[in-house]
């Protein structure tokens, strides 16, 4: 069996969704890890647990994730996952697991949800702030 790379995809999934001048990141639902990214001068993302402990510098290119950790970079394809429609720059659609994934954006917070049977059956939150 397949092992899913959960904080991949949802970083993956952040970085299409987040808006401009988004500075830093939580995932502020249930998770197996609380991470908080903060975006870095050179363009990566700094992650670090809820204790603080460091989590590796993470990227993201066309169809995966760069996660450099204490001298040693690991990739994960993520486009096994998800399929993402792309115009002019503007993502229209996603799909997670060949379902539709639905979004929702407030001022602060990001939710992910899918339709029951689907992977975010129970919706996703990351909170998220732009100083």
């Amino acid at each position: 069996m397949m092992q899913i790379p959960t904080l991949q995809i949802i970083f993956y999934l952040a970085l299409l969704f987040l808006p401009k001048g988004a500075t830093h990141f939580t995932i502020s639902s249930d998770s197996p890890e609380k991470i908080t990214w903060v975006h870095q001068a050179d363009g990566s993302w700094q992650a670090k647990d809820d204790q603080g402990k460091d989590k590796g510098v993470w990227i993201t290119n066309a169809s995966g994730v760069s996660i450099s950790f204490q001298e040693q970079t690991a990739i994960t394809d993520v486009s096994k996952f998800i399929k993402s429609d792309q115009a002019d720059g503007q993502t229209n659609q996603v799909l997670l697991f060949d379902r539709p994934l639905m979004v929702s954006n407030s001022p602060t917070t990001l939710t992910f949800s899918q339709e029951k049977g689907g992977q975010l059956e129970k919706p996703l939150s990351i909170s998220y702030g732009t100083n």
